[in-house]
């Protein structure tokens, strides 16, 4: 059988309480950014994720030892939170690619474990880490310019617990991108004894 190439990266997930404000402040921006609604695609908020290493397109046999790779950086990093708060976007205000919900990682933590992750399971490590949570991207190539009124939308100002690394996989499509959990390494929990690494029992090989 010829192994399958996925599209995968590491991730973490943002927990319930701030997944709860986010979705009861989306209805207000989506509103206050109607005027281009056509041009951004929305995130689910089932697929909301703080990505921190892409890997892209890899071999299918390779996906135990990129789980094997997040339990072992788990295993060194202990659980901690960041705060959040407030929209922003890239590249900038005037020409919004990525709308984004802002992560405030001044203690460089979350650019720490970033770091950690993306040479544990080989991939780019030079360019800067920027802690962002997407919420739409652009339709097309160039940039949309929301109305004003997009930025004086109250967002909630919360924290974002960092207490577990999973590795997904990215199904592409004609609609917005699916993620598939592929397996899961909580933070620290070897710090006190061993575990064993949490895989999906139901990744199975596709033709996409």
């Amino acid at each position: 059988m010829i192994d399958q190439d996925w599209r995968c990266f590491v991730g973490v997930p943002i927990g319930q309480p701030l997944d709860r404000e986010l979705r009861a402040a989306l209805g207000a921006l989506k509103a206050a950014a109607s005027a281009e609604a056509d041009e951004l695609r929305w995130i689910d908020p089932q697929e909301w994720h703080l990505t921190l290493a892409f890997m892209g397109p890899i071999p299918e046999s390779d996906i135990p030892r990129l789980v094997e790779a997040i339990n072992e950086v788990a295993a060194n990093h202990a659980p901690f939170a960041i705060p959040t708060g407030g929209l922003g976007a890239f590249p900038s205000r005037r020409e919004v690619r990525i709308l984004w919900y802002g992560l405030a990682d001044r203690s460089r933590r979350l650019a720490e474990l970033a770091i950690a992750v993306r040479i544990a399971v080989d991939t780019e490590t030079s360019s800067p880490f920027r802690a962002h949570l997407t919420l739409a991207r652009a339709r097309g190539d160039r940039g949309v310019n929301v109305p004003a009124n997009t930025w004086k939308v109250p967002m909630p100002a919360g924290q974002l617990a960092v207490e577990e690394l999973v590795l997904y996989r990215s199904h592409l499509g004609s609609g917005p991108a699916r993620y598939e959990i592929l397996g899961s390494a909580p933070l620290g929990l070897t710090l006190a004894g061993s575990r064993q690494p949490v895989v999906s029992s139901d990744i199975v090989p596709t033709d996409q």
